[in-house]
């Protein structure tokens, strides 16, 4: 894993790519079969692709400040990822997380 100044400068966009390459169907196979070795949930790709869909139903902006969003973002984001506005309220929760432990 990456040093904490390393980890700090990813962004959303940076995820979002890694999620696309991820899900590449031989590599995710090699990322899924790696997880269950450490005892990881196996459910990983259903997370990825629901991960995925809420970002991709985002605009730039909003992947650029997520805790900027409100209800009618958050609604149009569940209605165009087919996800329910809780799954969208989760992920953008991990988004913006790590930016609140940096300013703690």
């Amino acid at each position: 894993m990456g040093s904490p100044a390393t980890m700090a400068s990813i962004d959303v966009e940076d995820l979002r790519s890694v999620y696309r390459k991820i899900m590449n169907p031989p590599l995710f196979e090699r990322v899924v079969s790696f997880l269950i070795r450490f005892r990881l949930d196996p459910m990983a790709r259903e997370s990825f692709r629901s991960t995925l869909a809420v970002l991709d139903s985002m605009t730039p902006i909003e992947r650029q400040h997520p805790s900027f969003l409100n209800e009618s973002n958050i609604d149009r984001i569940s209605r165009g990822s087919g996800q329910t506005t809780e799954t969208v309220r989760t992920v953008i929760g991990v988004l913006t997380r790590p930016s609140r432990r940096r300013r703690e």
